[in-house]
């Protein structure tokens, strides 16, 4: 089973920023440009950017949320509680470089 519907696969490939773009939402912007490197591009700043397309948006959006957080919870249920049976059974999520000070997960 595909981890997403071909439909919403198809949209996102078609919406994907640019190298270009990609390197300008990194903090600081990267100047040094190197073929097939990792550009990371922090939740807050995409979710802010005129330069990333809605659907992306609203792809990392859901994928930083605390619905999904709890989903993969769910699915993982057995195995944290194996692996961490200490860990609080609910978690407070944020985003990275914005929420740290009042998030448990980020």
């Amino acid at each position: 089973k595909p981890a997403l519907h071909p439909q919403l696969y198809a949209k996102l490939e078609a919406a994907y920023p640019s190298n270009e773009q990609l390197y300008n939402l990194t903090r600081p912007p990267i100047v040094n440009r190197v073929q097939n490197a990792r550009v990371d591009v922090q939740a807050a700043t995409s979710l802010n950017s005129p330069q990333i397309s809605d659907i992306w948006k609203q792809f990392v959006k859901y994928h930083t949320s605390s619905a999904f957080f709890r989903e993969v919870q769910a699915l993982l249920k057995t195995h944290i509680r194996y692996h961490h049976p200490t860990l609080k059974k609910t978690l407070k999520t944020g985003l990275r470089f914005r929420d740290d000070a009042k998030s448990d997960v980020i």
